[in-house]
C-alpha cells in the first residue's frame, strides 16, 4: 500500500456555466435573455489578450493525495523464494487499485461573479470585446454581478484506477488498466477527467521486452501503440500505431522513454529444519520430553494432565472433575443435550433453549413453557406469554371469548347485536335492521329510492344519480335548449312584453318541460340600475311572471314554474357601461328538482 502527498498550486483558471437559458433573437444582431442564471468566475491572471503573461502562483496552497494498493497472488512460489523480491516472475496475478488526484485548488474571484441575464433586445456586438476586463465590465454593467461568492474551488480530475496483470505462460503477460474519471456533479468549476481502458499484452525477456497497449476512452476513441525494452532502456508510444493506420487519426501523439535502474535486494533463504525424534508425537523432542512414550502438553514437560472422571477434560480445566461431562461445557454433564449444564438447567431432562436456562419454548415467543400461560400460542412477556387472538385489546389469559372481539367490561365477549351493525341491541333503535351509529342503528331514509340517502340527496323527492348527488342528470341536448332559451329571451324596452323573436326558443323549452314532468324551472328576473328601485323590482317581477305565463300557456304545469325577482340587487356586470347594463337586464332560467 502507498500514498502520495502533493502540494498544490495554481497559475490561473476560469469557468462559466448555465443550467437553463431561455433566450430569443429578434434579428441576427439583437438578443434577449429571460432570467437566465449564469455561473461565472476567473482568477486575476486569466486574460486571453496577453498569452505571454508571466504567471504567479495565485491559488491558495492546498494538499492533494494519491492512494493505492497492490496485491500479488503467488500460488507456485517455493518457500525459500517467497521472500525474494528480485524474482519478477513469481506471481500469477497482480491486482492493484488506486485513487489519483484527490484535491482541489481555491481561487479568489477577480472582477467577476455569478449573474442573472435578463434583458430585451440586447445588441450582440456589445459582447465583442478585446480582453477579459472588457468582458467583465460589459457583463456587470448590463446584468449586475451577484456579490455572494468571493472565491471558487477547482477540483482536480480525480479518478479511480484498477490494474490487473495476469502471468499467462512463461514470460507472456496480459495487463488490464482501467481509469474511471470521478467528475463531481455539484462542482461546476472542475477539471474534467476522461475515463479510459487499456489492454496490453507483453513479453518480458531477460534482455528485451515488447508491449502492445490497446486503449479506448469514454468518447469511443481507440488508440494502439508499441513500447520496446532493450536492456535497461525503454522507448515507445501509446498512440503511434493507431495514428499510422487510422484513416482519420486523432489529435495528439504520446511518446515516452526511460531507463530502468535495478535495485539490489538482500534476502535470506529459509533454512531447512532438522528432523527431531518424537515417539509420542506431542511435538516435543524426546530428549526434552519427561514422558516420551505418552503424549502430553509442552507446558507440562510432555506429560499428560490428570483427568479423574476420564471425560477428556483435564482436571485443571474441568469445572466438574468428579462427574464425566462434555469438553465444550468445561467437563460438566448435560443430560438432555441442549447445551446447558445440568447444574444451570431448569429443565435438565427436557431439551430446551440456552437463553431460557435449558427449558423448551414450544411457541417460540421467548418465554419458557414453565412460565408461559399460553405455551402453544406466541405472546408477550407482559401478559405471561399470551397473545390477543381476537385483537380486541384483551389478552387470552383474561379473555372469556378469545376468538371473538369483545369489550373489557364484558370480559372480552361482545354484547348482543342481532343485526350485526356494531351497536348493541339495548342501544339500537332498530335492532333487527342494520344501520349506522349516527342514526341510532337505523338505516338512512331514501324517499325517492335512487340509492342516495336523503341526508346526502340534493333532490330527495326526485330520483337521480349518485354522481349528481341524487339529482337527475341533465343531458347535453337538454342543457342546450335551456341555454338557447336564455340567450334568445328578449323583452320590449322597459316592458314585460316578450318579443316574438324569443318564441321559437321558448316553445322548445316548453316541449322539454312537458316531456320532463319532474323538472321544475326557476325563473329569476333582474334589471340594471337605471330608474328607481321600486319600479325596477316591479319590472323584474312582471318579466319573470311573463315567462311563466307563456310557458304555462304552452302546456307546462304552473306548479313546475317558480318565478322570483330581484330588481337591480344582483348585477353580474358593471352598470357603468351600456354593455354591462345590457348583461344585467336578464331573466335567468334554471332546472331544479325536489
Amino acid at each position: 500500500m502507498g500514498a502520495t502527498v502533493k502540494l498544490l498550486q495554481g497559475f490561473s483558471s476560469a469557468y462559466v456555466y448555465a443550467d437553463d437559458v431561455t433566450y430569443s433573437f429578434k434579428n441576427k444582431d439583437t438578443l434577449s435573455f429571460f432570467n437566465a442564471q449564469f455561473g461565472y468566475g476567473h482568477a486575476e491572471t486569466f486574460d486571453w489578450d496577453n498569452p505571454n503573461i508571466s504567471f504567479d502562483f495565485i491559488a491558495k496552497p492546498s494538499i492533494g493525495f494519491d492512494l493505492g494498493a497492490v496485491y500479488e497472488w503467488r500460488p507456485d512460489a517455493p518457500d525459500d523464494e517467497y521472500t525474494d523480491p528480485s524474482n519478477p516472475h513469481k506471481y500469477k496475478l497482480r491486482a492493484g487499485i488506486s485513487i489519483l488526484d484527490i484535491g482541489r485548488l481555491r481561487y479568489d474571484k477577480f472582477g467577476s461573479n455569478d449573474f442573472i441575464a435578463n434583458g430585451n433586445n440586447i445588441p450582440i456586438d456589445i459582447f465583442e470585446v478585446e480582453s477579459i476586463d472588457a468582458l467583465d465590465d460589459t457583463l456587470e454593467q448590463r446584468f449586475g454581478f451577484q456579490p455572494e461568492a468571493t472565491d471558487y474551488k477547482v477540483s482536480l480530475p480525480t479518478s479511480f484506477g484498477l490494474q490487473l496483470d495476469y502471468h499467462a505462460v512463461d514470460r507472456l503477460y496480459i495487463n488490464f488498466n482501467g481509469l474511471i474519471a470521478l467528475n463531481p456533479v455539484k462542482n461546476r468549476a472542475f477539471i474534467n477527467g476522461v475515463s479510459q481502458f487499456s489492454l496490453s499484452p507483453r513479453y518480458e525477456g531477460k534482455l528485451w521486452g515488447i508491449y502492445l497497449p490497446q486503449t479506448v476512452n469514454a468518447f469511443g476513441k481507440y488508440y494502439s501503440g508499441i513500447t520496446l525494452r532493450l536492456g535497461p532502456f525503454v522507448v515507445g508510444s501509446n498512440t503511434v500505431v493507431s495514428q499510422l493506420i487510422q484513416k482519420d487519426p486523432t489529435y495528439g501523439l504520446d511518446i515516452h522513454a526511460g531507463v530502468r535502474i535495478p535495485i539490489l535486494y538482500a534476502y535470506q533463504k529459509i533454512e531447512k529444519k532438522v528432523a527431531i525424534v518424537d515417539r509420542d508425537g506431542d511435538g516435543l523432542n524426546d530428549t526434552d520430553d519427561a514422558c516420551p512414550d505418552i503424549a502430553g502438553p509442552v507446558d507440562n514437560k510432555g506429560c499428560p494432565y490428570p483427568d479423574r472422571d476420564a471425560d477428556g477434560t483435564f482436571d485443571k480445566d474441568d469445572d466438574c472433575p468428579d462427574v464425566a461431562g462434555k469438553k465444550d461445557l468445561r467437563g460438566c454433564p448435560d443430560r438432555d443435550d441442549d447445551g446447558t449444564r445440568d447444574s444451570e438447567d431448569r429443565c435438565p431432562d427436557i431439551a430446551g433453549v440456552l437463553d431460557l436456562q435449558g427449558c423448551p419454548d414450544r411457541d417460540v415467543d421467548g418465554i419458557a413453557d414453565l412460565d408461559d400461560l399460553c405455551p402453544d400460542k406466541p405472546g408477550d412477556k407482559a401478559h405471561s406469554g399470551c397473545p390477543d387472538s381476537d385483537g380486541d385489546g384483551i389478552y387470552d389469559n383474561e379473555d372469556a371469548c378469545i376468538d371473538v372481539k369483545g369489550l373489557v367490561e364484558n370480559r372480552g365477549c361482545p354484547y348482543a347485536d342481532k343485526d350485526g351493525d356494531g351497536i348493541k341491541d339495548t342501544e339500537d333503535a332498530c335492532p333487527e335492521t342494520p344501520g349506522p351509529f349516527e342514526n341510532k342503528g337505523c338505516p338512512w331514509s331514501d324517499i325517492d329510492g335512487d340509492g342516495v340517502f336523503d341526508k346526502d340527496d340534493d333532490c330527495p323527492k326526485t330520483p337521480g344519480v349518485l354522481e349528481n348527488r341524487g339529482c337527475p342528470k341533465i343531458e347535453k341536448r337538454e342543457q342546450d335548449i335551456l341555454d338557447y332559451a336564455f340567450q334568445n329571451l328578449e323583452f320590449e324596452t322597459g316592458k314585460a312584453i316578450i318579443r316574438t323573436t324569443s318564441f321559437e326558443s321558448l316553445n322548445r323549452l316548453a316541449d322539454l318541460l312537458v316531456s320532463k314532468p319532474t323538472y321544475k324551472l326557476k325563473i329569476s328576473g333582474h334589471t340594471d340600475n337605471v330608474g328607481n328601485d321600486a319600479s325596477n323590482m316591479t319590472l323584474s317581477k312582471n318579466r319573470a311572471n311573463a315567462v311563466k305565463k307563456y310557458l304555462q300557456d304552452k302546456g307546462v304545469k304552473g306548479d313546475n314554474l317558480l318565478p322570483e325577482w330581484f330588481g337591480e340587487t344582483k348585477p353580474i356586470d358593471s352598470n357603468d357601461t351600456p354593455a354591462g347594463r345590457q348583461r344585467n337586464r336578464r331573466v335567468e332560467m334554471k332546472v331544479v328538482f325536489e
